[in-house]
């Protein structure tokens, strides 16, 4: 057994421990064959110390001697596991860094954090060191780090997968989620998860925008709301869209909120008061349920802990059960209300955070400020036990954006193949005049590296490769994709403006992005305004 602290420079500083578990069939039949996928520190594996995040846990704890049913599932389902992944101590943070075993590296934005408390599951998806990754989820260690990693991340309702087998954080909000590059490979590790036979996809009958939530948006919000409605309503039609100001309407709806909306909740600028008292009730039974896990082994180890994890460990272990019964009315009052607004398959879109990821060692006072901001929208399904998919959105300013779509308490399999759809892996649905099948390709170079990228895009699109111009306007290098018509190979509308990789300019990579339905090449214009602003590409 060989252990790596930081992972290797290229490993991106992901694992804690690597190790080859294989799956107990090889059979190709299987629906995650030949899949290679990480863990978080915080599964248990039978032979290996569960660390969870902290070198001080793992020198006082034993090998585990099995392994969590979770884990058990998805090699059952063929794929094979790589190692251990690092995590936040005591997945107490949403920030990714680490005093002990360093900070693991943004493959989206090196000098951004990676997001926790699941940074190491993320990152290692999001560096294509393996095809997907499981993680845990309390109070958005999934959900984070997905969007600061620029990568799908999953948060199944609370309680639908098994938890045995996993270091517990707080059980009222704790659950098992996943990360991937693929919406094909993220729907179907739900599937093992969920213990779910594919059925034919539901569609949505309503998408409902919280324009409140929106405005928390440290960017301009239409860069995240106009792609994703293009997108919904080339899928189902206009009709099916609609608005609301969710924090009035859960004001409304959830009367004991009123014990945890204090003063700094109603006066602070950028919020919306209601979410901010639903995280203060969701991190008060987060605290207190941290010191009844592990009170009394940090009164006892006093173990060494990085800054900030510090704090809050140690300030939960203060926690008393005053006001932990209002916490539970609120849980009741607020799945009740998202239940009655959400109905059978209606999807409730948010930002999954509130901007881009924070620098790396950003000053403790402004993360703070972010991370409330953060968890405001974090305990929306929290608080309610819903199920949410941080959707990767693309680029701003150089900076990953994402957005969160929410279905009901056990409205898994609608959000997964909702996923699936709008990225339209599944072409056999018949047309789509939305992307019914989007690829993204590093092009590095010039018109003869792009034509060979694009022919390998068309060849999984199933299409025949189209024609690659290659031209310049303002010295910035472009590349135009054509339909090839023979009425007008460069009519803008049949067209794909590409342009450099906002990665990397100094290698002038480029970034192809294809959309392509059973009917051709769909229509995809990056204009002027939009250079920076991979969303509307995307979609």
């Amino acid at each position: 057994m060989q252990k790596h602290m930081l992972g290797g420079e290229e490993e991106f500083g992901a694992f804690i421990e690597k190790f080859t578990l294989p799956p107990p069939s090889k059979s190709p039949q299987l629906p995650l064959h030949s899949l290679t996928f990480a863990v978080k520190d915080i599964f248990d594996i039978k032979g290996y110390v569960t660390g969870f995040g902290n070198p001080d846990w793992a020198r006082t704890h034993e090998a585990a001697t099995s392994t969590a049913p979770s884990v058990l599932a998805i090699l059952d389902g063929g794929a094979t596991s790589v190692g251990k992944t690092v995590m936040d101590e005591m997945a107490y943070s949403i920030d990714g860094e680490h005093k002990h075993y360093g900070t693991p590296t943004n493959p989206c934005a090196p000098d951004r954090i990676p997001g926790g408390s699941s940074s190491g599951s993320a990152v290692a998806v999001a560096a294509e060191l393996v095809d997907f990754s499981l993680g845990t989820d309390t109070g958005g260690s999934v959900r984070v780090p997905a969007a600061f990693c620029g990568i799908l991340g999953f948060r199944p309702s609370h309680g639908l997968v098994s938890t045995v087998g996993v270091i517990p954080m707080a059980q009222s909000f704790d659950t098992v989620g996943w990360f991937a590059r693929d919406p094909t490979i993220l729907r179907e590790v739900g599937l093992m998860l969920l213990q779910l036979s594919e059925v034919y996809p539901v569609q949505p009958c309503r998408i409902i925008i919280a324009d409140d939530c929106f405005s928390l948006l440290g960017i301009p919000s239409d860069r995240v709301t106009k792609p994703l409605i293009k997108s919904i309503e080339k899928l189902f039609g206009s009709e099916i869209v609609s608005r609301i100001k969710l924090g009035d309407y859960i004001d409304d709806r959830v009367p004991s909120l009123k014990h945890f909306m204090s003063t700094y909740c109603q006066n602070q600028e950028y919020t919306v008061p209601s979410l901010m008292a639903l995280s203060n009730a969701l991190l008060l039974l987060q605290r207190f349920e941290f010191k009844n896990n592990h009170g009394e082994w940090v009164s006892t180890v006093k173990p060494d802990l990085g800054p900030g994890i510090f704090e809050r460990v140690w300030e939960a272990l203060k926690t008393t059960d005053e006001n932990t019964d209002k916490c539970q009315m609120v849980i009741t009052e607020h799945r009740a209300a998202l239940s009655d607004l959400l109905q059978d398959s209606g999807i409730l879109a948010i930002p999954t955070v509130p901007g881009p990821p924070p620098k790396l060692h950003t000053e403790v006072t402004a993360l703070k400020s972010y991370c409330a901001r953060a968890f405001s929208l974090l305990a929306i399904a929290g608080m309610a036990g819903l199920c949410q998919v941080t959707i990767p959105l693309g680029m701003y300013n150089n900076l990953p954006v994402a957005v969160s779509l929410l279905a009901r308490h056990g409205g898994d399999q609608l959000l997964l193949n909702l996923v699936h759809t709008i990225y339209g892996s599944d072409q056999t649905s018949g047309p789509r005049l939305a992307a019914a099948h989007i690829a993204v390709a590093a092009i590095a170079g010039g018109p003869v590296a792009a034509q060979i990228a694009v022919a390998t895009i068309a060849e999984r699109c199933h299409l025949p490769s189209p024609p690659v111009q290659h031209r310049r306007r303002r010295e910035k290098p472009q590349l135009l994709l054509s339909s090839g018509t023979e009425e007008n190979p460069n009519d803008p509308s049949q067209s794909i403006t590409l342009r450099p990789s906002l990665h990397d300019r100094r290698r002038r990579c480029f970034v192809a992005v294809v959309a392509a339905s059973q009917s051709g090449y769909l229509p995809v214009v990056a204009t002027e305004e939009e250079e920076s602003d991979w969303a509307t590409a995307l979609f």
